[in-house]
């Protein structure tokens, strides 16, 4: 947080905004987490840097390595996905996001939500329900 407000900062003055905020940038325009053969390489050539300026700099911003950093980015792009649309199949949705493993996606996804991605759904089906019926009873109660 604090980096990328510097980077804005940086911005607002005229100068060159951090590499850190440039790589935010990059990944929230343009998505290259969604290629699941996307290496380091691939990432510094696209924002001409060099893969040691730009891992040191994920590191030092975020405390991740590159390939957390970048699972960071695809899981929770797949939660997004299994939420707003449920007619997508999770095999479909781990292919999108760019995982290459079905058995590491899961574990992953399991990790940092502590549910699995059908589970998610039922939760928020459940929720759902919840809502309508409280809509229902406060109607009920006029």
């Amino acid at each position: 947080m604090a980096k990328e407000i510097i980077g804005e900062e940086t911005e607002k003055l005229g100068q060159e905004p951090s590499l850190f905020s440039r790589i935010e940038a990059y990944m929230r325009e343009e998505e290259p987490f969604r290629n699941p053969n996307l290496t380091r390489e691939d990432l510094a050539r696209d924002l001409n840097t060099n893969r040691q300026y730009l891992t040191e700099e994920i590191k030092a911003a975020t405390g991740k390595t590159f390939f957390d950093y970048i699972n960071s980015y695809r899981l929770h792009y797949a939660h997004r996905q299994v939420v707003v649309d449920e007619s997508l199949r999770v095999s479909t949705i781990i292919i999108q996001s760019g995982f290459s493993s079905d058995s590491t996606f899961y574990r992953l996804f399991k990790e940092e939500f502590g549910m699995s991605p059908s589970e998610l759904r039922q939760v928020k089906k459940e929720l759902e329900k919840g809502v309508g019926q409280a809509d229902d009873n406060e109607i009920k109660e006029d």
